[in-house]
């Protein structure tokens, strides 16, 4: 190098101890990886020219292969000789890593408590490297580093602007104080959940704690299903709980908590928010009047309801719906009521009470009649019968309370083993008609008598044909 090249050049000598907590590889020649329990001696050759943005010099960690996520420890340094600039992670796969540093400077000593995160993608056989990018803040820069971390193998310190970089001397040192440092750890104990609501705030909460430093929190929405996030700036955006004031406009809106603890952040889970469709309730089909006398009758409504869920309660009343009393018996909250068909409820009224949210409809009123029970009384029972031709005829005598009175004559050619319903002349009457021959010669004959619920069968007569 000529003299009119060595005058752009300035020659200075940076002193630069390295000390670390480490079993470390062999010492190489600079700028080779070199002994990381050892004092390093190096001479710089830096051009004049302004700093670059990445700095002047950059001091190499080299660890031992371990988890990614367990690289985090402090490195010192004295900041009236160097400014930090910068940090990034490596590894020998060629793999870039995403590194953080958070510089503490106090005094003439500077403090970078460092971490290394995973990425997802290092390989575990890789060497990871940390590399910390320092700017000379003079021209005669003598300067220690040291590193608080337990696992280092190797270090080396280069310069970033092509200076060469000699090891003049090599002599073993006592390893540095180890820094202490803990990696800030966030832990979601609570999520935020979803919330449906009509009117009104409506909160969304996540539980957390920190270690390592402060927590904070920064609640973020969506509207686009998460795709794009927004800072929330509405009530609670700092804090544990935010709050905001349900709106349809913000129906299926997402939201999510950032929460940050150093240099380390975790996002809740998202919860969504939900505005309920209006709800109606629409009635298919009403209650019917009801007779009976004796048993049960039924009183029975058809409703569907959007937007809610449907819900039954039964009234009744008996003096003509002046007042209605809620009904507690079989069916009062499901959509058919079974009443007791007495005598002492002939008039009662029924209505249907239906909800759903804060909708509310009455269905029509439907009434019960009482009919007292049917009853059937037989005043004449048929008579045995003779003939050799034409017909002959049987006849019942009877009367029925409570309802319609019917007749059915049934038949047997068996002794009254079975009964064959008679289908010939006044078969549905009080008096039925049979051809006098010579085959129905014994056969049997009754009357089924019914009305309502009410059955009564005849006594039985024989017809006996005569030659």
């Amino acid at each position: 190098m000529n003299s009119a090249t060595n005058s752009k050049w300035k020659r200075f000598t940076a002193a630069v101890i390295i000390a670390v907590l480490a079993v470390c590889l062999p010492v190489l020649s600079m700028p080779a990886w070199a002994t990381a329990s050892n004092t390093l001696s190096i001479s710089v050759q830096k051009q004049t020219a302004p700093t670059s943005e990445t700095g002047d010099l950059v001091v190499e960690m080299q660890y031992s292969g371990e988890s990614i996520g367990a690289l985090q420890g402090a490195l010192n340094y004295d900041k009236n000789q160097v400014r930090y600039v910068g940090i990034e992670g490596a590894s020998s796969d060629s793999g870039v890593y995403t590194c953080t540093a958070n510089p503490n400077v106090s005094g003439d000593s500077g403090i970078l408590n460092f971490v290394w995160v995973d990425s997802g993608s290092y390989t575990p056989s890789a060497t990871p490297i940390l590399k910390f990018y320092f700017a000379f803040v003079g021209d005669e820069v003598s300067t220690t580093f040291q590193i608080g971390q337990s696992s280092i193998q190797a270090c080396k310190a280069s310069s970033l602007e092509g200076g060469s970089l000699v090891i003049s001397d090599v002599t073993v040192e006592s390893p540095a104080p180890s820094a202490s440092y803990t990696m800030p750890k966030i832990t979601i104990t609570a999520q935020p959940q979803d919330a449906t609501a009509a009117s009104g705030d409506v909160s969304f909460t996540v539980s957390a704690a920190a270690e390592g430093g402060s927590l904070t929190y920064a609640w973020q929405s969506s509207s686009d299903n998460g795709t794009t996030w927004a800072d929330y700036a509405g009530t609670g955006y700092n804090t544990d709980t935010m709050t905001l004031t349900a709106s349809s406009e913000l129906d299926g809106n997402l939201v999510r908590c950032k929460l940050t603890c150093g240099s380390v952040v975790v996002y809740s889970n998202t919860a969504a928010f939900h505005y309920p469709p209006p709800v109606s309730i629409a009635i298919t089909s009403q209650p019917a009047d009801v007779t009976g006398g004796g048993g049960t009758v039924n009183f029975t409504v058809g409703a569907t309801a959007t937007g809610g869920t449907l819900t039954y309660a039964w009234q009744y009343s008996v003096n003509g719906g002046t007042t209605w009393v809620d009904y507690k018996s079989t069916g009062y909250n499901t959509s058919t009521m079974t009443l007791g068909a007495y005598a002492g409820f002939d008039g009662l009224q029924a209505r249907c009470k239906l909800t759903s949210g804060t909708v509310t409809k009455y269905s029509d009123v439907a009434t019960f009649h009482y009919a007292a029970p049917a009853s059937i009384t037989i005043t004449s029972q048929p008579a045995d019968a003779s003939g050799s031709s034409g017909t002959v005829s049987f006849t019942v005598g009877a009367t029925a309370a409570g309802g319609t009175l019917t007749y059915a004559w049934q038949y047997s050619v068996n002794g009254g083993s079975t009964w064959v319903d008679y289908k010939g002349a006044g078969y549905n009457t009080s008096t039925m008609t049979l051809g006098a021959y010579a085959g129905f010669n014994n056969l049997q004959a009754r009357c089924k008598l019914t009305s309502g619920t009410a059955t009564k069968y005849s006594d039985v007569a024989v017809f006996h044909y005569a030659a």
